[in-house]
């Protein structure tokens, strides 16, 4: 054989290698965020193109900013499956969330994802990794149902997405429920400390609340004053017992008696009790989380809209 041929032989071999290793690499989920996939997915077509743009810049900014993935899923159908399963899945396999490293382990990824099916008429919110440390299942299944969906029942999409965002953002300007659950890190995921964090979501929060009591505050003082002035002012005394006010011998009490008239009893039913020991399942009560069919650990909540 020619050394000519053996030469291009060669050369293959070695593009095949590289392309091989490229392959390798390619597959592997990357550190941070995968920016080649979409984080508004609209298979529903529930949004206008300026809407999706809109929400896509400010997923992609509030991930960065707390290094946590974002997604939003709107789907026609889900072929029959539970909304758990589907959200949970469809995090895992499609490669999203926030890793601290390269890795090809799909359990790996932390984030948050809201799916909203029109046909079953199902949403269902699914956290992983870090996002279960800030949005447990209570969480999700109280407050981000009860906000969002009041958007959904309206038909308000656009708004249901938007609202999502915005309590994901407010969630995760605050510290985990543990100071343990920062992995070993000294200061929090978010943009300051978590001492700078609670103040500054204090003021921000109780700013309203400090006006009010600013107010009555000083009408109390001034009540004070001006009841402090009129005491002085005043030169009679109201009297409290009647007799001050009657001729001695001018009244005689000659019987008395107590009669019963009615009564009225009001019986409430006793609720359930509710069971604590539940995972979560589909519907509809916080638990402690269950595990995907990708082996990961996800927190949910949702339901109906």
């Amino acid at each position: 054989m020619r050394k000519s041929h053996l030469r291009r032989i060669g050369l293959l071999l070695l593009c095949a290698a590289l392309c091989a290793m490229l392959a390798v690499s390619a597959s592997a989920y990357p550190a941070g965020l995968d920016e080649t996939l979409p984080r508004v997915v609209d298979n529903a077509n529930l949004l206008t193109r300026d809407d999706a743009q809109n929400l896509e810049e400010k997923l992609h900014a509030c991930a960065a900013e707390y290094r946590m993935d974002i997604v939003i899923l709107l789907e026609q159908s889900i072929d029959g499956e539970t909304p758990e399963a589907y959200a949970d899945d469809y995090f895992d396999y499609q490669g999203y969330g926030w890793r601290e490293e390269e890795s090809d382990d799909i359990t790996t990824g932390s984030g948050v994802l809201m799916l909203v099916a029109m046909e079953s008429r199902d949403f269902w919110f699914s956290a992983k990794g870090r996002g279960e440390e800030f949005f447990p299942d209570g969480v999700l299944q109280n407050d981000f149902t009860d906000s969002v969906g009041d958007y959904l029942r309206m038909q308000d999409y656009e708004g249901a997405c938007a609202r999502f965002l915005e309590m994901v953002a407010e969630y995760l300007a605050l510290p985990p429920a543990s100071s343990d659950d920062y992995g070993g890190s000294e200061e929090p995921y978010g943009p300051e400390n978590s001492v700078g964090i609670v103040v500054g979501n204090m003021q921000r929060n109780y700013a309203p609340y400090i006006l009010v009591i600013t107010f009555v505050a000083a009408l109390t003082v001034a009540w004070l004053v001006v009841a402090s002035m009129k005491r002085k002012l005043n030169t009679a005394h109201a009297r409290h017992e009647a007799q001050n006010y009657m001729q001695p011998g001018t009244f005689r009490l000659t019987q008395q008696q107590d009669l019963f008239l009615y009564s009225n009893t009001t019986r409430i039913r006793r609720p359930d009790p509710v069971d604590t020991n539940s995972s979560g399942g589909h519907g509809f009560g916080g638990g402690g989380g269950h595990i995907s069919s990708s082996g990961s650990h996800h927190s949910g909540g949702g339901g109906k809209f």
